[in-house]
């Protein structure tokens, strides 16, 4: 009797685990094993470069979000401490949970996206303007404002979207170029959030898939829009 209690106590261990939440466990070693072998490798980025408990945390934290473990390493990066997701790399998940995200405006004075969940009419707009980046100093935090405007703005727009119309998709996560611009603050106001009247419809062509019509563009700098039914 004794002499089974050992056994008794593992398998209890194992029952008690969450399938969601615990999965890493059964995995460990050998995230730890390939950590070892790729911390020191160009794959691996600066920042987590060298460290194989970095790496192997990196692994893990983009295991959870269903990224296998080189695209999560060239997507999840640590910023000022904190763990950040491309914009891009929250795009790729919003496409592949069949979700939609659509362009409405891409200059290098404002970026117009709208997005709406799987299944759903509604659409939400976000606009981000170079007046929002110098409102909040980010343009004088980070140079690419100035060297590559169009794409910051799009990523700012992306991560605003994401987080507001797909938590559960990028699991809360802050975006790395979001990260790079709030530096040491730790907060910022970010883009004004409004909610507007309904407003007239018309329909879009669209390339890609023209499932439904989208809502007229509206034009607002730095604001948040959700349409009604």
């Amino acid at each position: 009797m004794t002499d089974n209690l050992p056994e008794v106590r593992r398998s209890a261990d194992v029952s008690m685990l969450n399938p969601t939440t615990d999965s890493w466990t059964a995995v460990l070693e050998e995230v730890g094993t390939l950590a070892q072998n790729i911390a020191g490798t160009a794959f691996v980025p600066a920042s987590l470069r060298g460290s194989t408990p970095k790496v192997a945390a990196a692994i893990l934290y983009s295991r959870e979000l269903g990224l296998p473990p080189m695209t999560g390493l060239s997507s999840v990066h640590i910023v000022t401490g904190k763990a950040g997701l491309s914009a891009e790399a929250m795009r790729a998940l919003i496409f592949r949970e069949g979700h939609e995200l659509v362009v409405v405006e891409r200059t290098q004075a404002r970026c117009v996206v709208r997005g709406r969940r799987r299944g759903s009419q509604e659409w939400t707009e976000v606009v981000y303007t170079m007046a929002d980046a110098q409102r909040a100093g980010d343009d004088k935090k980070n140079p690419n404002y100035r060297s590559r405007p169009a794409e910051m703005l799009f990523a700012r727009a992306t991560t605003t979207l994401a987080r507001l119309l797909f938590p559960d998709v990028i699991h809360g996560m802050s975006s790395v170029e979001e990260l790079v611009d709030l530096g040491d603050d730790g907060d910022e106001q970010g883009p004004q959030i409004t909610v507007p009247a309904s407003e007239p419809t018309r329909k879009v062509e669209r390339k890609p898939r023209g499932r439904a019509s989208l809502p007229a563009p509206a034009q607002r700098g730095g604001a948040v829009s959700g349409e009604g039914d």
